[in-house]
């Protein structure tokens, strides 16, 4: 019945059209092109599928930081926001390989944060300065799972400080969404991790008989959470799954559509890497995403999507994150990826993967405002 209402339809972004654009524009692409791209950049038309395919090739990265900064200004000024997750559970239905999470992993001692717990956690963090807040948890498959989600987001949205609750806990019914739109998320977040449905349905990543093994259900998750009320969408993939090229302009393909068809909401990407995660099957990024590619790669999308949100994790290195600051919107901050990560130190076994920038939200926010930006 759960699985039913996940695909009793499929996504209108036709991934396997856009997956054939895409592999002729990479096909045609030219160095030369993109670095002409952005010289002439003024940030003000929608670049084609070619000329993006072309931006991912060029070479000056300067130039290309140049562009995207410009574009971000243009767009969104001198502000920034801070946010924090909240893992609730690391119970998990599914088996994926990159996670530590996944049923497999016999080593992991499950738990789930009671209700005192969660206000708890939510409070270290308004605390901190932190005014959004985002609720995750492995995926559950009960009724019973559903009440305690949207308990949760009622909780955390009532502590003093919390401005905004987002919830990222899987691919639902759009009945599930609804009532956790009821409860006070503004947000629903959830990522693709690969639009390669080849990569995405590998055994090794999503095991055949687990329920994230639906490529289509998941693709199609973000219009139900549009129908149940969500004024903002959280895309994504696992950059280092699949070829980081065709990653990008699907994501970006994807963003479009998703703009054309629901005009009144905003949409928003994020570019987490493939992180160390103890437990996980998969050790090290498949295709791998260098730290100049993955600056390439925020360029681009903020090119390609020049009002759209970015967020920027603290998967990546603080001089990586620092030099990205002026094109992301939407940062990391001081997180934990375990449960119970603010109430006591978590061991490298309870994370859900690795963390790289470890500071704190007060040295984050002094570095934003040392660089000009209004945080909130």
């Amino acid at each position: 019945m759960y699985h039913d209402l996940l695909t009793e339809r499929t996504s209108g972004f036709d991934v396997a059209v856009a997956q054939g654009q895409i592999r002729a524009a990479l096909g045609s692409a030219s160095r030369v092109k993109g670095n002409a791209i952005v010289q002439q950049w003024r940030g003000s038309r929608e670049l084609s599928l070619g000329e993006l395919a072309d931006l991912l090739l060029a070479d000056d990265e300067d130039a290309l930081l140049d562009a995207a900064v410009e574009t971000t200004s243009t767009y969104f000024g001198a502000t920034r926001s801070l946010f924090a997750p909240i893992y609730l559970s690391d119970a998990c239905q599914n088996d994926c390989g990159y996670c530590s999470f996944r049923r497999g992993n016999r080593a992991l001692r499950r738990s789930s944060l009671e209700p005192r717990e969660i206000v708890e956690s939510a409070r270290v963090l308004a605390g901190r300065g932190v005014r959004t807040v985002m609720v995750l948890s492995g995926s559950v498959a009960s009724e019973g799972h559903l009440e305690y989600l949207s308990t949760a987001v009622n909780a955390v949205g009532e502590v003093e400080g919390i401005r905004h609750v987002e919830v990222g806990v899987g691919s639902l019914p759009v009945t599930w969404y609804r009532a956790l739109r009821q409860a006070g998320a503004r947000a629903h977040v959830l990522f693709q991790e690969t639009y390669d449905r080849d990569v995405y349905c590998d055994d090794a990543v999503h095991p055949l008989g687990t329920e994230k093994r639906d490529f289509d259900g998941r693709l199609a998750a973000h219009e139900r959470a549009a129908e149940a009320g969500f004024g903002v969408l959280g895309l994504g993939a696992l950059f280092g799954l699949g070829d980081h090229r065709t990653e990008t302009l699907s994501l970006i393909m994807h963003a479009r559509w998703l703009n054309s068809r629901y005009p009144e909401v905003v949409t928003r990407v994020s570019v987490p890497r493939l992180r160390p995660a103890a437990g996980a099957t998969i050790r090290d990024q498949p295709s791998p995403v260098s730290e100049a590619d993955f600056i390439r790669i925020v360029c681009v999308l903020r090119m390609g999507l020049p009002d759209c949100e970015i967020v920027l994790t603290a998967r990546e290195r603080a001089a990586v994150r620092d030099r990205l600051f002026s094109i992301a919107t939407t940062i990391g901050a001081q997180g934990s990826t375990s449960v119970s990560g603010y109430l006591r130190r978590p061991s490298f076994e309870e994370q859900q993967f690795t963390l790289a920038d470890r500071r704190t939200v007060a040295a984050i926010r002094v570095e934003l405002q040392r660089r000009g930006f209004v945080v909130w």
